[in-house]
């Protein structure tokens, strides 16, 4: 007598979960039970995690980057770029972001310049994406969230505070299971202010957060988000920086201080990046060293080893040192493979003499970094404006994740 084969949940889930998001989506229509456990939170948070697993065990992270083109701050195009075993390769994603947004986030060569469009970061496979009206008068700005592997997006509306403001952390509530967007804005009065807000997917709404006593923190350009808290660091003052952290569960700033050690190695001022080495918090810091000849730039890098329960960096470590290099070269860390090579970028300063205007212009040449080896491998000119780490997911956007 033949018997059905019925396999055990955690088996179920486990063979399902290693499946892309593609197959999935398809599977949801073989029965109802496996319908309702592909939509299940527990289901996409498990599946998500294998997915992340998976692109790191073969040591190939895919990066959602923007490529900025010859207008200066004007993004031309969204790729996704991969690199594996040194060989690099991108694939084009305007025709899909334009599918998917009804063409409201048309990008490409093409693109209307009247508009500005940028990524402001990538949480659990959902994409944030901004776009800016130059025209002031017509206030068209909008944001969209976007998921490519299950091509849903949505868009959200803009704060009513419109000036100057920029985006700066993008998180996941993983109390609530919510899609977080952290804004802020200057008002002088007559020195200028700092105010946030932050824009909750659930409730669909901006709730301004006041002028917390902070620093000015620098934009980001990577992942700088770890465990539901993101990180920056303060705009150097003379010679100085502190850590700001923002918890996106307990909508609250902390400040603290960047390691001892790392300022007792530095003579001379320093520029510092918060973004992710392999998994952990990391500090990139920028400064100049006495060389045999001239002075030179080196880069130390620390990785945070204890936190407290809000997510404050406890204790550091220092891993290594990338240098030295030229001094009037700017060394920038552009973002960390999962293997634990670095994207450098080089910039310098380059001479314009067409049409004799002797105009200077910045320069740029990046470079993957072997920390093993200290081996520079050039990579390309390409113009890349922002990095984050990107791995497909199930996590929906039309409705709320209610918690198992």
């Amino acid at each position: 007598m033949e018997e059905n084969c019925i396999l055990p949940d955690d088996l179920l889930q486990h063979i399902l979960s290693r499946l892309p998001v593609r197959d999935l989506l398809r599977g949801r229509c073989v029965s109802k039970d496996w319908c309702a456990l592909i939509d299940s939170p527990s289901f996409i948070r498990k599946h998500y995690q294998v997915q992340t697993s998976i692109c790191k065990a073969d040591g190939n992270m895919p990066h959602f980057v923007n490529q900025v083109g010859q207008k200066l701050g004007r993004v031309v195009s969204f790729h996704l770029l991969s690199i594996h075993q040194g060989d690099v390769s991108t694939l084009d994603l305007d025709e899909d972001i334009a599918r998917d947004s009804n063409d409201m986030l048309s990008c490409g060569h093409d693109y209307d310049e009247q508009y500005f469009a940028s990524c402001n970061g990538c949480v659990n496979g959902v994409i944030l994406l901004t776009l800016k009206d130059n025209d002031r008068d017509r206030k068209r700005d909008c944001f969209g969230l976007w998921n490519p592997a299950t091509r849903e997006f949505k868009s959200l509306a803009y704060p009513n505070v419109r000036n100057c403001f920029e985006v700066v952390g993008f998180g996941f509530d993983v109390l609530s299971s919510d899609f977080k967007i952290l804004g802020a804005y200057e008002i002088f009065n007559p020195e200028p202010v700092t105010y946030y807000e932050v824009y909750s997917l659930r409730t669909s709404a901006w709730k301004p957060l006041g002028a917390p006593p902070i620093g000015r923190i620098t934009l980001p350009v990577t992942d700088a988000y770890l465990n539901g808290v993101f990180y920056w660091s303060t705009v150097p003052e003379y010679g100085s920086g502190r850590l700001v952290s923002f918890n996106f569960s307990s909508e609250i700033f902390k400040e603290s201080d960047i390691p001892e050690d790392a300022k007792s190695r530095v003579r001379y001022d320093f520029e510092i990046m918060i973004a992710l080495y392999k998994e952990s918090i990391a500090l990139f810091m920028s400064h100049e060293v006495q060389g045999k000849a001239a002075i030179c730039k080196n880069v130390d890098v620390w990785v945070v080893t204890g936190f407290d329960d809000c997510g404050i960096p406890l204790s550091w470590q220092h891993l290594f040192t990338v240098g030295p290099t030229p001094a009037n070269f700017r060394l920038d860390v552009l973002t960390t493979r999962v293997d634990g090579d670095l994207l450098l970028v080089y910039v310098y300063e380059g001479t314009d003499n067409s049409h004799n205007t002797h105009h200077v212009e910045l320069d740029r040449e990046e470079y993957l970094y072997n920390p093993s080896t200290a081996e520079f491998k050039y990579f390309g000119i390409g113009n890349w404006a922002t990095y984050y780490r990107y791995a497909e997911s199930l996590f929906p956007l039309s409705r709320r994740l209610i918690q198992s």
